[in-house]
């Protein structure tokens, strides 16, 4: 194995909110959002040089405050709002005509977010949250990382207006094409369909189910190759 380039050097430090890296002068622009622990659902490395291997320029975004990305994060700005401006500031100095989001778990929240406040091309999410407002969350019985979702509900600078996706991509991202992977099986396998199918009625959202893999599919389709085919297919269209 190759060695490991400074970009995926600076992912693999958990100490940093962003990584970025525009040294191929790419007009594409792939953003990744770390899930809520901070990582991408394999290994940051693994999954990079998947990316890398495509020549397309890169910001990796995780979430240090573990606020589901509703707090101020160093060396970015405040909250989302601040991310969104932090992402549109890097593409302009850079040219990008393309950009494609994706995200895991949490990051799967961050990238349908995201994907639509920046009105990205793409934005895939596997296995997202797509409400974290704590009434929704007690409506339906989603009792995952409680304190997670009270820190976002708690920060001064959070975005009640973005707790619930499905108003955001209503109002949002109209030219973005979300694809939204999920897995009825397994453990969380009834909320993991809860959050994905009550976004099918939007018109530029499309549901991939998975059988396999349960919330961590993304591992499935890492091994089966779906994962590099979609980066290739999204990236290099």
């Amino acid at each position: 194995m190759s060695e490991k380039t400074p970009f995926e050097l600076t992912v693999e430090d958990p100490t940093l909110a962003t990584a970025t890296d525009f040294s191929t002068g790419s007009k594409v622009l792939l953003v990744t959002f770390g899930g809520f622990a901070g990582g991408v659902g394999i290994p940051p490395f693994e999954f990079f040089r998947m990316a890398s291997d495509l020549g397309v320029c890169k910001i990796f975004v995780r979430d240090l405050a573990q606020a589901a990305y509703h707090r101020s994060l160093p060396g970015i700005g405040r909250g989302v709002d601040g991310i969104v401006e932090f992402v549109k500031r890097q593409a302009a100095e850079h040219d990008i005509e393309r950009t494609v989001v994706l995200g895991n778990s949490g990051g799967g929240y961050a990238s349908l977010l995201f994907g639509a406040l920046l009105e990205s091309d793409v934005a895939y999410a596997f296995s997202p949250v797509t409400f974290i407002g704590p009434v929704a969350r007690a409506l339906h019985r989603d009792r995952r990382a409680p304190k997670l979702f009270w820190r976002a509900a708690l920060s001064r600078c959070a975005k009640p207006s973005y707790y619930d996706l499905k108003n955001v991509l209503g109002k949002h991202g109209r030219n973005t094409r979300f694809h939204i992977y999920y897995c009825p099986n397994g453990p969380w396998g009834r909320l993991d369909s809860l959050h994905a199918t009550r976004m099918a009625d939007l018109p530029n959202v499309e549901l991939h189910s998975v059988e396999e893999g349960g919330h961590y599919l993304v591992k499935i389709l890492r091994d089966r190759g779906t994962l590099a085919k979609i980066l290739r297919d999204s990236l290099l269209p």
